[in-house]
């Protein structure tokens, strides 16, 4: 019982409000364990799992004791915490490819239903799935050994019973008005990024309707777990808006690419992330002698490398990727290269999509991606965000100048100020206000930036376009309010071109922008009825010129990977915005054929930017003197290049 001695009685086991019909059954009398030590393995649910849970052997399917993963422990610790608080628990998480998110969700729905009388469900994406899942919940009852408490009294198909009360039933993503009306306490909904959308159903509806049924106080349970499947949809969106356990510690690891985010509100009922990376967990390592571990050292890739410099810390037998598994990095990296060599042809994309070093890279493996993976990440490595945030005004001489506020007063981000003898001009994407994605829940916004043309600089070497500057994201101020925005900024940077989309709310944009005497881009149509071509200002986003626009920007960010290797940027292009980059990310051929992301707007900003600089125009004048970011030098007149 050394287990049981070393583990604290538990405080946290609180009978939950009336209103929740609560009734933690008294812990049976046995001749094995104490009361007290049978309160407390009831209370614990790895406790009870190492001393009596038991799950099917991966091979034999035999029921073997249940050692709880990294991701299961991480589970269970936030299972706890919420039970202590007698709040709300409200859990979303990423797993890697068997990394036991259904066999955890499962384990805590069990005992959950035996320590409060409760009505839980099991929903996977369709009956073959859900039956799965009830089946995994009926294995746990069926394997018990702990004599704590009773065994299921009704046991059929589609309902698993027990004496306290408790029940579990099945339902399907298929039938969302099934568990609407069941009243939920507790649920586990099982692979949510798979969960299909139609005409008729929408996985977030479903959710909502899932969600809408549990109440809303107390120690209820709801685990929404899978693995990615892209980064648009239900559970990439859940994912988005959910928060870090702030009770815990190991998420700082992965903070990087998926920031903590807590609402100001509501906060008790917002999701929170439960991951591990593959290197977390014990299975994901190959034992290889000395010679094979100096060869890994020794051929080390980029993605490799920045797994070490990134997650390599002191282990009990050496340096180890993460502070978890009992292994060496060069064992755990010996592990991926043979999974990747022989699970996936050589696919390390398909290796990161099923087995992620990080939520970001789960999202971002998965789909049809638009952009260049590594040429985003050298985009993210070598343009770090060294902003500024505040808002330009005009002063009564009518120079334009740069004013710092503190972020939530800022409608601009600065990442350079202008510089004599560059050239600039500004891109502008108008909202429409539509999702760009079915389903997502996402609608566009407004985006402006600012590019600098490539250049030749002292060495001569060619310097790639740069995004020097940016409208806040998700900017939906009014057609007035965003080109009196815009203007300044034209003007900041020395009255330079602006290319503005004219569909939608851009010709509103376009009015007030003529009448305000903004230097415009200017294409030309062909008129069919008078056989003429004739001057437009603006941009026009079409079937044709949408695709032309994509095609540049994945040219020129498919470039910086390549000019990472060779040493040569010039024909790339950089930007210091995490929310452009982010965008770049989650962009991918959706089934129409048209490459979209949740949010665009600030690719296709850059994009309009970049297709049109050949009308850009020098900077030429005097500049406000003030400490500006960090890249700022005494650079003088550069040559176009």
């Amino acid at each position: 019982m050394s287990d049981v001695a070393t583990t604290p009685v538990s405080s946290a086991w609180k009978r939950t409000a009336d209103t929740l019909a609560p009734a933690r059954d008294e812990p049976l009398a046995n001749a094995l364990y104490t009361e007290a030590e049978t309160f407390e393995i009831s209370g614990d649910p790895g406790l009870w799992g190492r001393l009596h849970g038991k799950v099917e052997h991966r091979l034999t399917k035999e029921p073997i004791a249940w050692t709880p993963t990294t991701l299961q422990r991480r589970m269970i610790e936030y299972y706890r915490h919420c039970q202590g608080l007698d709040i709300p628990c409200r859990m979303i998480a990423l797993k890697i490819r068997r990394g036991g998110g259904s066999t955890g969700a499962g384990g805590l729905l069990y005992i959950h239903a035996h320590n409060f009388r409760t009505r839980a469900g099991v929903i996977g994406t369709d009956y073959e799935v859900s039956a799965n899942l009830m089946a995994m919940v009926k294995h746990y009852d069926r394997h018990d050994t702990f004599p704590g408490w009773h065994r299921a009294s009704k046991v059929i198909d589609d309902l698993v019973q027990w004496p306290n009360g408790s029940t579990c039933q099945r339902y399907t993503a298929e039938n969302p008005e099934a568990s609407r009306s069941a009243g939920l306490q507790a649920y586990h909904a099982s692979e949510v990024a798979r969960w299909q959308d139609s005409a008729v159903i929408s996985a977030k509806d479903t959710l909502r309707s899932i969600r809408g049924s549990v109440p809303r106080h107390g120690f209820t349970l709801g685990i929404e777990e899978s693995t990615a499947n892209g980064s648009t949809g239900a559970f990439a969106d859940t994912w988005t808006r959910a928060r870090w356990p702030a009770s815990a510690t190991w998420w700082h690891q992965f903070e990087h690419d998926s920031p903590q985010t807590v609402m100001e509100f509501g906060d008790e009922l917002q999701f929170v992330r439960i991951f591990a990376a593959w290197f977390e967990d014990d299975e994901c390592r190959m034992e290889i002698d000395g010679v094979k571990a100096m060869r890994i050292r020794d051929t080390l890739d980029r993605t490799e490398r920045d797994l070490i410099d990134r997650y390599e810390q002191d282990g009990p037998r050496g340096r180890r990727l993460g502070g978890e598994c009992d292994a060496t990095t060069e064992e755990q990296l010996a592990w991926r290269r043979s999974v990747i060599a022989t699970e996936f042809e050589g696919d390390a994309e398909a290796f990161d999509q099923e087995n992620p070093s990080s939520p970001g890279v789960a999202f971002a493996s998965t789909g049809r991606h638009t952009f260049s993976r590594e040429g985003v990440r050298v985009m993210r490595d070598l343009a770090p965000p060294a902003v500024e945030y505040g808002i330009l005004h005009e002063q009564a001489d009518g120079a334009v100048v740069f004013q710092r506020t503190e972020p939530q007063d800022a409608w601009l981000e600065l990442y350079q100020e202008p510089r004599e003898g560059y050239r600039y001009n500004v891109g502008v994407d108008t909202m429409t206000g539509k999702e760009q994605v079915k389903n997502s829940g996402a609608s566009d916004f407004n985006a402006a930036v600012v590019l600098r043309s490539p250049f030749i600089d002292d060495e001569g070497r060619k310097q790639p376009p740069f995004q020097c500057a940016g409208l806040r994201a998700q900017n939906d101020d009014d057609p007035d309010v965003l080109t009196r925005h815009v203007w300044m900024l034209a003007r900041f940077y020395g009255n330079c071109m602006v290319a503005p989309e004219v569909n939608s709310s851009g010709a509103a944009f376009l009015v007030l922008a003529k009448a305000m005497g903004m230097t415009l881009y200017r294409r030309q149509e062909f008129d069919k009825v008078t056989q003429e071509w004739t001057d437009h200002s603006g941009w026009k986003t079409d079937g044709k010129t949408r695709p032309q626009l994509i095609a540049t920007l994945k040219a020129a960010i498919r470039a910086n990977a390549e000019g990472a290797k060779s040493g040569d940027l010039g024909n790339g292009i950089l930007s210091p915005s995490r929310v452009l980059q982010d965008e770049c990310a989650k962009m991918a051929r959706q089934p129409d054929g048209v490459d979209r992301a949740p949010h665009d707007d600030h690719v296709i900003a850059l994009g309009i930017a970049l297709v049109t600089m050949a009308g850009a125009t020098y900077f030429v004048g005097k500049r406000r003197r003030r400490k500006g970011p960090p890249d700022r030098g005494p650079n003088a007149w550069r040559r176009h290049a």
